[in-house]
């Protein structure tokens, strides 16, 4: 969806939607770290919601990032 949508980048979002997705793939990640950092189409799936959080400027975002990389 965030690959397909580019305007998502600008648009503007429902109320609290970004702390929603930060929320969901924190719990994700922590829960699948190991298999994130093996699965390499896992890794760059995850990696495209992570950009799109930091993107919108997103600290969350960019720490999970940095844990999985």
């Amino acid at each position: 969806m965030l690959q397909s949508n580019k305007n998502l980048l600008s648009a503007k979002l429902e109320t609290n939607a970004i702390y929603y997705l930060e929320n969901l793939v924190k719990k994700y990640i922590y829960k699948n770290r190991e298999k994130i950092k093996k699965t390499k189409k896992l890794k760059q799936e995850v990696l495209i919601i992570l950009d799109f959080l930091i993107e919108r400027g997103s600290v969350v975002g960019y720490i999970l990032r940095e844990n999985i990389l």
